[in-house]
């Protein structure tokens, strides 16, 4: 049994979700850089999309991305 498309409105935007190797190219961080810091709970979690498959919410990511604090490449160095 099919279940019945849900209902959007005509000028609602969808964005895609980001699969895990999308987001550690945004962030610049690997695998297990990544998952560590979920567990740590200082990184958005995934939501699971599958029965094997997780991904990210953009919305989420941005976020996360814009509470940094930023570095100039002085104080990096």
């Amino acid at each position: 049994m099919k279940t019945a498309p849900v209902p959007v409105a005509a000028d609602a935007s969808i964005e895609p979700l980001f699969p895990p190797k999308k987001t550690m190219e945004i962030t610049n961080k690997s695998r297990s850089q990544l998952y560590r810091e979920i567990r740590q709970g200082t990184f958005p979690r995934p939501i699971r999309i599958g029965k094997r498959k997780t991904a990210f919410i953009p919305a989420e990511i941005r976020a996360w991305i814009a509470a940094q604090p930023r570095t100039t490449s002085q104080e990096a160095a």
